[in-house]
């Protein structure tokens, strides 16, 4: 998939932006997502700006067909496993289709 055609279905893709602020859970300190909503737009923002990391939570196939450029890929049924190697200096964004 070419990155316009990709841009233009997040755009109509909802795009879950977790900003890690306070703690769950304070004896084992683990962060509380804020969950906010972005354009693909603002997405290409702060992926420029290094402020934040995309990551792609779609199955294997759809990755492999059209991915944000620089996307890390963490399918749903792994994410969880995964969240915690997740750079906590930066805004983490999920998308899907």
């Amino acid at each position: 998939m070419k990155p316009e055609n990709l841009a233009a279905m997040l755009l109509a893709c909802l795009v879950t932006l977790f900003a890690f602020s306070a703690p769950v859970n304070a004896q084992e300190n683990i962060p509380a997502p804020e969950i906010q909503r972005i354009t693909a737009e603002r997405l290409r923002e702060m992926l420029a700006s290094g402020e934040a990391i995309a990551v792609d939570v779609r199955g294997e196939n759809d990755f492999l067909n059209g991915h944000v450029r620089g996307a890390l890929h963490l399918p749903g049924d792994n994410f969880e496993a995964f969240v915690k190697t997740l750079p906590r200096d930066k805004t983490i964004v999920t998308y899907c289709t």
